[in-house]
C-alpha cells in the first residue's frame, strides 16, 4: 500500500479525496496542526521557490506562474549541501544543456552517437547514488551526535499539566492582545519523543495529538524566600576544606 503524506489543506482531507484513497489503496497521512517542520523538506522548498519568485514577478505579482519553470530550472541545477550533487543529475544521469551550451560550446553529442548510452548512464547513476548514500549517513552521523538541551518548560512527561500555543487570531483582534496559550491539558500519552497526546482538563472529551513545539509545561511558581530566611543564608557559616 502507498502512503500519501501531505498537510491539513482541505484539498486533502476532503470526502471526495478520501474515496479516491480508497479506490486507490492509498495510506493518507497529514502532518500535525501548526508544524510545518512536519513536512520539513518540502516546505523549505516552497519557501526557495517563494524567495526566488519574488525577485522575479512584476509589482502586480500576476506573472508569478510565467517565471516559475525558470525557478524551477535553478533550483533543480544548483547543488545541493548535504547531497554534493544536483537534483537534476541525480535523476537524469548527465548535466542539463542550457542555451549558452549551444552557443559558445561545441556540438552536443546526441544519444545515438553512443551505442553503450545505456550502460554509461547506468554506471554514473550507480555512482552517484554511492556518493549521495555516503554524503547522507555522514550528515546523519553528524546530527546523531549534537547535544539537544531542552529547557524546562519543554521537558514534558506523561502526568504533567501543559498549555497549547495556538497562533490563531480571531478577526478585528490584536495579536498582541490575544491568549496565544490555550488549556491547560494534561499529557496522557507520549507517540514518540516529541509527538505527545493530551486532554483538556475542563473538557475531558478535548483530546489532540500535538507536536512537542506547540506545548508549554506548567511550572510551579517559585517561592521567594522570607527576611528571616535570607539572614539565616548569610549568617550560616562556610564550611572549606584546609589541608
Amino acid at each position: 500500500m502507498q502512503t500519501l503524506y501531505s498537510d491539513r489543506d482541505s484539498n486533502f482531507l476532503s470526502n471526495a479525496m478520501q474515496e479516491v484513497y480508497t479506490k486507490l489503496g492509498i495510506s493518507k497521512q497529514q502532518t500535525l496542526a501548526y508544524n510545518p517542520r512536519g513536512n520539513g523538506m518540502l516546505e523549505r522548498l516552497n519557501k526557495t521557490l517563494i524567495d526566488t519568485l519574488s525577485h522575479l514577478v512584476s509589482v502586480q505579482q500576476v506573472d508569478w506562474c510565467e517565471h516559475l519553470p525558470f525557478a524551477l530550472m535553478a533550483y533543480r541545477n544548483a547543488r545541493h549541501r548535504i547531497l554534493d550533487e544536483n537534483p537534476s543529475f541525480l535523476v537524469y544521469g548527465r548535466d542539463p544543456v542550457m542555451p549558452y551550451h549551444l552557443i559558445f560550446s561545441e556540438k552536443v553529442r546526441s544519444y545515438s552517437d553512443s551505442p553503450s548510452y545505456a550502460q554509461q548512464l547506468v554506471t554514473k547513476l550507480q555512482t552517484a547514488f554511492a556518493l549521495v548514500k555516503q554524503n547522507l549517513d555522514k550528515q546523519a552521523e553528524s546530527y546523531s551526535k549534537v547535544q539537544v538541551s531542552l529547557p524546562k518548560n519543554k521537558r514534558i512527561v506523561i502526568g504533567d499539566l501543559v498549555y497549547l500555543y495556538t497562533p490563531k487570531i480571531k478577526v478585528h483582534t490584536s495579536k498582541k492582545l490575544s491568549k496565544l496559550n490555550q488549556g491547560p491539558y494534561r499529557v496522557i500519552k507520549q507517540n514518540s519523543p516529541v509527538i505527545f497526546q493530551i486532554q483538556h482538563i475542563a473538557h475531558p472529551l478535548d483530546i489532540q495529538t500535538i507536536h512537542l513545539n506547540r506545548l508549554v509545561k506548567v511550572m510551579e511558581r517559585e517561592i521567594f524566600p522570607t527576611i528571616e530566611e535570607k539572614s539565616e543564608i548569610v549568617d550560616s557559616p562556610v564550611v572549606t576544606n584546609e589541608t
